[in-house]
């Protein structure tokens, strides 16, 4: 037993090494479970696919946080120079199946992010499906920050435009200078057929860039995206501009988009947001109040076939209320109402609860 022991004991030892001498690994991921309904009303209340927002006048278990499983990883190889990469799978509890992407249904596994990169003193550079530059606006002007709630409101902060990733990316960052930083994304086309539709395409060539400054309390963004369509004059692209300060109390946010999705003629469409965060002892208080300036020809309801398709350039406004309790660190449950009104047709409002764990 004492032979054995020892022998135990050393093998630990080398594997304890060998661990020591491996890149960093992290796992990570969130799994977020609730339950919700929005009634009959015929305004939609997300730009969401109806598979993953739930359906008018039905009870729905989804993942309001999207869930997902992800691995990240960097390699120190000296002088300041790292190796880096991410892989985040994202899936549906309620069903075990891969989360709807890209406005198809499609099946990616990888469907949220998969890159391989290299950052040292000048910055970093990335390479494959990641998200455009804007989208980073977007998720920091939304006080849901992207969730498929019937509170938030990530839509309204892109010109109602559907690009938020894009396939064969190359992206450079830069380091921050005294609080700036600055993204620039080209994605090849690899001569993949033009993008057809906002939310289904990523095939095309997508170009794309922000600018951020973070200081202390104040956070402002400029995002730019466009993906681009060859052989036609349609366009496919937005900008957005996003601007918080936190007063302690309460942070406030603020913020303007302008969006061509693939509307002949090329109107814009226009979104305008004003949200808040506040701590509230161990929870946190979500508000948003958003309007949604459609061009004509632009369908709001699109990705929603149980409401009216409405094409007629219809504006939106939607007002979201929401409660996070934290139960520990790393464990909340929430609840969360949201109602939005379109031109010409009834109101819809949404409630939801569920409970959320990140690891």
């Amino acid at each position: 037993m004492k032979i054995t022991n020892l022998i135990l004991a050393m093998l630990g030892s080398f594997a304890g090494a060998a661990f020591a001498q491996s890149p960093s690994l992290n796992i990570y991921g969130i799994i977020d479970q609730g339950v919700s309904r929005m009634d009959g009303g015929q305004s939609t209340l997300t730009f969401a696919q109806v598979a993953v927002i739930g359906r008018p006048s039905a009870w729905t278990v989804r993942s309001a946080t999207s869930s997902r499983l992800g691995f990240r990883g960097s390699e120190d190889m000296g002088g300041g120079l790292k190796a880096n990469f991410q892989l985040e799978h994202r899936f549906m509890p309620d069903t075990g199946a891969i989360e709807p992407r890209d406005g198809a249904l499609t099946t990616v596994f990888w469907n949220a992010q998969s890159w391989v990169g290299l950052s040292g003193g000048l910055g970093e550079v990335r390479l494959g499906r990641q998200y455009v530059p804007a989208f980073h606006i977007a998720i920091n002007s939304d006080p849901w920050s992207y969730d498929y709630n019937v509170a938030g409101a990530s839509g309204f902060t892109r010109g109602g435009n559907g690009v938020i990733a894009a396939y064969n990316g190359v992206v450079y960052r830069t380091p921050s200078l005294a609080g700036f930083t600055a993204e620039v994304m080209v994605a090849a086309g690899e001569g993949g057929a033009a993008v057809v539709n906002p939310q289904a395409g990523r095939v095309g060539r997508n170009e794309g860039a922000n600018v951020q400054y973070s200081a202390g309390p104040l956070w402002a963004g400029l995002g730019y995206n466009n993906s681009k369509q060859e052989g036609t004059p349609v366009k496919n692209r937005y900008w957005n501009l996003g601007i918080a300060y936190d007063f302690g109390l309460v942070r406030t946010i603020v913020s303007y988009s302008v969006g061509n999705n693939n509307v002949a003629g090329n109107p814009d469409t226009r979104t305008y947001l004003i949200g808040a965060t506040a701590p509230l002892g161990q929870a946190r208080i979500k508000a948003v109040a958003a309007r949604y300036d459609a061009a004509v020809g632009q369908n709001f309801n699109a990705a929603n076939p149980f409401l009216p398709q409405l094409t007629g350039g219809q504006n939106t406004t939607k007002f979201g209320l929401g409660y996070e309790y934290f139960l520990s660190k790393r464990t909340s449950a929430h609840a969360d109402v949201g109602t939005a009104k379109t031109d010409g047709v009834s109101r819809t409002t949404g409630v939801e609860a569920g409970i959320k764990h990140v690891f």
